[in-house]
């Protein structure tokens, strides 16, 4: 039983470098891809005095590309989520919060708020005619 474990952790140990130069390539491979294709485009966007906004749409499908691949391929899970979060809120828009707002007083009529608000100024022991305005 010894000499298996022995063996079975060189497999894996040799899965996981397989699995590192295999990345370590695919990385190579999408970086030389950039310096070809999109670093020109950028260049001649910047010195042409292209607006931020515009190159971001621009190069949009290729962000979003990209923010799929970190997500599928990223090994730390920090950096997936972001990605994740990154792609789901270009696609789907961000996450909104949105709040109900019931205003407490809009069905009360003219005379029920004077009243109200005579009352109120009793409580704060305001007179009718008195301004705190000057």
């Amino acid at each position: 039983m010894s000499s298996v474990r022995p063996r079975r952790q060189n497999r894996i140990t040799e899965n996981f470098e397989e699995r590192d130069r295999n990345r370590v390539i695919d990385e190579l491979e999408q970086f030389e891809k950039f310096k070809a294709e999109i670093l020109p485009v950028l260049r001649k966007e910047i010195s042409k005095g292209t607006p931020a906004e515009e190159i971001y749409k621009k190069f949009e499908a290729h962000l979003a590309a990209r923010a799929v691949t970190i997500a599928m391929t990223e090994t730390d899970t920090s950096r997936a989520m972001a990605a994740i979060r990154e792609a789901l809120d270009r696609s789907k828009g961000k996450a909104v919060e949105r709040k109900e707002i019931t205003r407490k007083y809009e069905n009360l009529s003219d005379a029920e708020l004077e009243a109200l608000a005579k009352s109120k100024r009793e409580q704060a022991g305001v007179e009718d005619g008195d301004s705190t305005e000057h």
